[in-house]
């Protein structure tokens, strides 16, 4: 009698688990770093952006120009005549770009009660300063700014740490690139310190450093031109006895509800007469206002006074030029 063949019993051996399971090992780990690169990826996107976002709201955004190119001044700088300045309680922030430092925006007359001394008083000049942010909206539920990673944009309020550098912790620098350890210090550099946190210049990839600098020549403005002084329809007669003066207002760096005057004065020894308020002198960009002013000297000693236009001018960084008129 012939016997049947048992059934056949199907499955893996133990070398087919260990190879499709070396397998899921090496697809999974594949899939993770890849992830891990997207979330890398986009954590930098995040804090590239932020910091186009601090220095926009400190200097205005570069896409906004006038018909000629010229970048408009807006932000932080040109509401308040000066960079920010650090702020905080435990640590140092960029507070004053979400949190008003006490001068809210208004546009005011340049008189004595504005700050103006009375011999620059004009009250025909009037004069926008102040703030009027927030110039950053913070997430809800936050009080600190953080990049991509996490991690804040803070400075230590004092030395302790000793070496603030070594701990990643000193975002907020001044102008010769030392950490900033105190309230009240204008911030001319802010760093991103890449994925690692750490201040290194070496470091590579999204470890890499990052900075915004905030020099003198990308927010100091210079003034420069010519006015001219017309008896009617006809330039005047040049008399070097006779002064020409010439004023810009703008918000007073040391407090933003106050007005501060820069002014030059020249003989009038030509006609057009050549004037200059050169940048080092403290003027910021943003929209400012200048009006010229002619002191006439008449025989008997008695001055006739005179005034040019008010003119409403945007100073962009550098050197801006304006010609003036003053019709005697």
């Amino acid at each position: 009698m012939q016997m049947k063949n048992p059934k056949r019993q199907y499955g893996f051996t133990l070398l087919e688990l260990v190879v499709v399971l070396a397998i899921l090992a090496m697809v999974t780990a594949l899939a993770t770093r890849e992830i891990g690169h997207v979330q890398d990826q986009q954590r930098f996107e995040t804090a590239q952006r932020g910091m186009e976002d601090i220095e926009a709201a400190i200097l205005g955004s570069p896409e906004d120009r006038l018909p000629d190119g010229t970048r408009v001044a807006a932000g932080f700088v040109a509401d308040m005549g000066r960079l920010p300045r650090t702020t905080g309680t435990t640590q140092l922030t960029l507070g004053e770009l979400w949190t008003s430092p006490g001068a809210l925006f208004d546009v005011r007359a340049a008189v004595p009660s504005n700050g103006v001394a009375a011999s620059s008083e004009d009250p025909e000049v009037l004069v926008p300063g102040g703030w009027r942010g927030p110039y950053i909206r913070l997430p809800l539920g936050t009080d600190i700014l953080r990049d991509g990673w996490g991690n804040p944009y803070v400075s230590p309020l004092d030395l302790s740490p000793s070496d603030p550098n070594g701990t990643g912790y000193a975002r907020l620098r001044d102008l010769g690139d030392n950490a900033l350890t105190s309230i009240g210090q204008e911030i001319r550099i802010i760093r991103h310190l890449g994925a690692n946190g750490l201040s290194d210049l070496s470091d590579t990839g999204y470890d890499r450093d990052v900075a915004i600098t905030f020099s003198n020549a990308a927010v100091l403005a210079g003034l420069k031109g010519h006015v001219e002084v017309l008896n009617g329809n006809s330039p005047a007669v040049a008399d070097p006895a006779d002064t020409v003066t010439i004023r810009a207002f703008g918000p007073d760096p040391d407090d933003g509800s106050r007005i501060r005057v820069w002014s030059t004065s020249q003989p009038f020894a030509s006609n057009p007469v050549v004037w200059e308020i050169p940048a080092a002198d403290g003027l910021t960009i943003g929209p400012r206002v200048v009006r010229a002013y002619f002191n006439d000297v008449n025989g008997s000693g008695t001055s006739n006074y005179r005034k040019g236009a008010v003119k409403a001018v945007m100073l962009s960084a550098g050197v801006n030029l304006l010609d003036l008129q003053i019709d005697r």
